[in-house]
């Protein structure tokens, strides 16, 4: 199952079998100028750390707890994640355009990978690339039946002739009658395996395991498949890919309409056929095609051209019509690297024969014992791999480093420092709670005297002083705080008399009593060092 990808960035795989976890492929698809390239995760290695994964997911998430440092750093995971170097395949396609060819010896055009000078680096010049020439190779062709399905057949390419790549596929266009000549499309498949990393993050990658190469990015994963030095051979062996294994990749599927069909359709014809790839060109022939305008210089839908041949029709690119080669190049680089992806893989699941001890197929990766302290040994300072999980006896296999990284939040002492600092932070955090307390129980705290008013409404709570009688004023009600007061000098009857202004100069108390100002009164600024009555 492929989820959705839009220009192969990038898709995500998944067995409905559930005996293969998600695997996260990357490519890139260019459709008539350059080739179109699948990098897909080794099955099997990720279907074992899958199931090792597993088992840290369980050793973390099941701890309950613990005074041992040893594994106190482990308390509050909330990720894992795990890598292993290993090779995964790599699969370039490049379609040529459409051919016709008659039955008997006859030449079809295959693209060819030749060698090529450019720059890379300053210390790096030489490598290879599809060219859009193509290269004459001789096969016979025998009569084909009609067919309303799209059909292949595989081509033994010469690497000598080709340059590096595993072989080339013909496919034939649906015939709906007999006739003297067929389209085709020849294909070059190009696959190799790369070293790197198999990964898996559950957070991101739509929690599939995915390839990755640290230091290098998919275009120059390209670079590397290409290059043409011997640094080249340290990340890529070529793949020699024979008939029979296209047959064991391609078995027939299971037929549908057995009656109309004269032999049941392989899983890849069946591919194209969901797909629409068979049925497009009906699509061309009644429909017709959209076509440049140079007048208009938009896309127009022309009506069909009784003239226009099926080789015609499938070389057009312009106006998008260009996406029907890309699909073709897609799927085969899919099917490849998916099937390379899961070579070995009938060792693992072979259910016939993996309870009997003697098998050659009996995958003992998956049936090893555990020691009863598994799980706790994981999270162990010093883990006994011997004892937790011995090696298989047979001595076929490849040891494969697997690294597991658990992220979290935790804190482990493990020096004076460490103790003095967490001894320092402890007090601190005593001291804290110890003068909340005291404040929630005495209701006093100096923090309420940082502003004038928090400070005017600690005195007017504030007993009665003696030093100064009266200064509280028994103010009670905030109406009567609020009230401006002022504190003015005014001559009256020969006497300089200080009054007290209220709410501005409308008013003013004398004996007392709030009087009106009265007209041609005037208010003077105390002075310093004068006498007033």
């Amino acid at each position: 199952m492929m989820y959705d990808n839009y220009a192969m960035s990038p898709i995500v795989l998944q067995s409905l079998a559930g005996k293969i976890p998600r695997l996260l492929n990357s490519g890139t698809v260019f459709g008539f100028t350059r080739e179109t390239s699948i990098l897909q995760p080794n099955a099997i290695t990720a279907t074992l750390q899958d199931s090792l994964t597993g088992d840290w997911r369980n050793a973390t998430s099941n701890w309950s707890g613990s005074r041992f440092s040893a594994v106190r750093e482990y308390q509050y995971a909330n990720e894992r994640l795990s890598s292993v170097v290993t090779t995964s395949p790599v699969v370039l396609t490049r379609c040529a355009p459409a051919q016709n060819v008659s039955a008997g010896q006859v030449e079809i055009n295959f693209p060819v990978k030749t060698w090529v000078t450019h720059t890379l680096s300053r210390s790096e010049t030489g490598s290879t690339q599809w060219q859009d020439n193509q290269m004459p190779f001789n096969i016979t062709i025998s009569d084909r039946n009609i067919s309303n399905n799209l059909q292949f057949e595989w081509i033994a390419l010469p690497t000598k002739q080709f340059g590096p790549v595993s072989g080339g596929i013909l496919l034939y266009f649906p015939e709906k009658a007999l006739n003297t000549s067929w389209a085709v499309v020849p294909c070059s498949i190009s696959a190799s395996w790369f070293s790197g990393e198999v990964t898996s993050d559950s957070l991101t990658n739509e929690a599939a395991w995915s390839f990755t190469e640290p230091s290098k990015s998919l275009a120059r994963i390209r670079t590397d498949l290409d290059a043409s030095s011997a640094e080249a051979h340290k990340y890529r062996r070529l793949i020699t890919i024979r008939e029979g294994w296209i047959q064991s990749l391609t078995p027939s599927a299971p037929c549908e309409d057995c009656i109309n069909q004269s032999k049941p359709l392989t899983i890849l014809e069946r591919l194209f056929s969901d797909v629409g790839l068979s049925t497009v060109f009906d699509d061309m022939r009644a429909q017709g095609q959209s076509r440049w305008n140079d007048s208009t210089k938009t896309c127009v839908l022309q009506r069909p051209d009784p003239t226009d041949t099926d080789v015609d029709r499938w070389n057009r690119g312009d106006c998008g019509n260009g996406g029907k080669h890309m699909l073709l190049e897609f799927i085969l680089a899919s099917i490849f690297a998916n099937g390379l992806s899961r070579y070995g893989s009938h060792r693992a699941f072979d259910l016939s024969s993996v309870n009997s001890s003697n098998s050659p197929f009996r995958w003992e990766l998956k049936t090893l014992p555990k020691a009863s302290n598994y799980y706790a040994s994981l999270l162990s300072n010093k883990p006994r791999h011997n004892a937790i999980l011995p090696a298989p006896a047979n001595s076929g296999y490849v040891e494969l480093r697997m690294r597991v990284q658990v992220v979290g939040y935790a804190w482990y002492a493990s020096s004076f420092s460490d103790y003095l600092a967490t001894a320092v932070v402890v007090t601190y955090m005593l001291v804290a709670f110890a003068h909340t307390v005291w404040v929630l129980k005495k209701g006093v705290t100096s923090s309420s005297w940082d502003t004038v008013t928090e400070l005017l409404a600690l005195a007017l709570q504030s007993p009665v002083p003696d030093a100064l009688r009266g200064s509280g004023a028994g103010i009670e009600r905030l109406v009567t705080y609020k009230r401006l007061i002022r504190l003015r000098a005014i001559r009256e009857e020969g006497e300089e008399r200080l009054v007290m202004l209220i709410d501005g100069e409308e008013k003013y108390l004398k004996g007392g009593e709030e009087l009106e100002q009265a007209p041609g009164m005037r208010y003077r600024s105390v002075e310093v060092n004068s006498e007033y009555s």
